[in-house]
């Protein structure tokens, strides 16, 4: 019975640490590294204001701080190399952007600009240009027409005032040819008188 009985307390004792070990093991695999340390400060006991606690607690907990630390740095440095890539693509898609603002500008340059006898000016400048010729030529048919109207006025008048010197010439002439004829008359008459 004693047997028994220590057979019995063995077994219980046993059942009990694969019990306690089962629940370590649980509880050191599940959870953050901090809830992992404060499992391991309960299950640990006391001796003289020190906490003794098993090594194998804290070799499993070492390992998975190991495993923490290297999955954080493989974290790092995939975002890093994320951030290379991304980095890239974004001075990629700058230089894309500065290329098509250069062409946009260029494209408003040309849209903006007539070539002019070889010249490129602004259409601004060109309508200017285009708006003073035609504004002196306007200038320059109002002057010739102001000119012509005049000349065509002037040359009415002389006319007019050729007719009228014209008719007084002839009734001058009919006049001194009278005049002549009369005198004529007069002189073959004395001289008829005279014979």
């Amino acid at each position: 019975m004693k047997t028994l009985r220590l057979f019995f307390i063995l077994f219980s004792i046993n059942v009990s640490m694969a019990q306690s070990n089962a629940v370590v093991r649980d509880s050191l695999n599940k959870g953050t590294v901090n809830e992992q340390f404060d499992f391991i400060m309960r299950k640990s006991s006391n001796f003289k204001n020190y906490k003794v606690v098993k090594k194998f607690l804290l070799v499993k907990l070492k390992n998975h701080i190991n495993d923490s630390l290297l999955m954080n740095k493989n974290a790092i440095k995939n975002a890093h190399n994320k951030i290379t890539v991304l980095e890239g693509k974004i001075l990629e898609s700058n230089n894309k952007i500065s290329e098509l603002n250069n062409l946009l500008s260029a494209s408003n340059e040309k849209k903006n600009s007539i070539n002019f006898f070889g010249i490129n000016i602004e259409k601004w400048q060109y309508k200017l240009i285009m708006w003073s010729i035609v504004g002196l030529l306007l200038l320059a048919m109002f002057y010739f027409l102001y000119n012509y109207k005049n000349s065509h006025i002037v040359t009415k008048e002389s006319l007019s005032k050729l007719e009228s010197i014209e008719k007084e010439y002839s009734s001058f002439r009919a006049r001194s040819l009278e005049r002549e004829q009369a005198l004529n008359r007069k002189l073959i008459d004395e001289i008829n008188k005279h014979k």
